[in-house]
């Protein structure tokens, strides 16, 4: 096993872009094998190099940075992709998460949460800024005082909510540290509670709003 992390940067902003560069240059932990100023270079090239982790910026030209990562993670499944954007809109976080993101940072968190984020999402995390993370909270508790949600338990509302975010069985079980085995028993746990036989059944029931 290599002793650095290798990562890939596509970000249209070069003075960002270098700075990136130099922070990940400057540490013996990583190896940057890759930097492209838009996502259809990247994607050329991607599947040579198949960095650990790739930083990926939402607004790119041409294709953007949602779609980037969801034409990649097909063909480079064992790529984390770690957004690092200035947007914050709902739409972006949660289509970003929904396309395979391990991570959602904004870049006036500073480079040196960049690089704990990098971090901490090859350690099996899922790296989030303070205001990301606080706006999928406000996000599913609009849910969490409907009949369905106080059924579960608090692992299978953790569960339910990733499942609702898109995650496989496997991301479920590698983010909350449990095997995939028992995540597929929480999972058969919460369809019984709720009466359902299926994801979407079980995400669209868990989401409606009770009289």
């Amino acid at each position: 096993m290599a002793d650095f992390i290798c990562v890939g940067i596509i970000e249209d902003d070069l003075l960002c872009r270098q700075a990136q560069e130099n922070i990940l240059n400057l540490s013996a932990t990583f190896r940057l094998v890759g930097s492209w100023g838009d996502a259809e270079s990247a994607i050329l090239a991607m599947p040579e190099i198949l960095p650990d982790i790739l930083l990926v910026d939402i607004k790119l030209p041409g294709i953007d940075g949602i779609e980037c990562i969801r034409r990649l993670k097909k063909s480079c499944p064992h790529t984390l992709f770690l957004v690092v954007t200035t947007s914050e809109e709902d739409e972006h976080v949660f289509e970003a998460l929904r396309a395979g993101a391990s991570g959602y940072l904004i870049k006036t968190d500073g480079l040196d949460a960049l690089i704990a984020g990098i971090k901490e999402a090859w350690a099996g995390g899922a790296p989030l800024s303070r205001n990301i993370a606080c706006k999928i909270v406000r996000h599913f508790n609009h849910f969490s005082g409907n009949v369905c949600n106080n059924q579960l338990t608090s692992r299978e509302r953790e569960i339910i909510v990733l499942l609702a975010g898109g995650q496989t069985y496997k991301e479920i079980a590698a983010q909350l540290s449990i095997s995939v085995e028992t995540t597929k028993k929480h999972i058969k746990n919460i369809y019984a509670k709720l009466e359902v036989h299926s994801r979407t059944e079980a995400v669209n029931k868990w989401r409606l709003p009770q009289k």
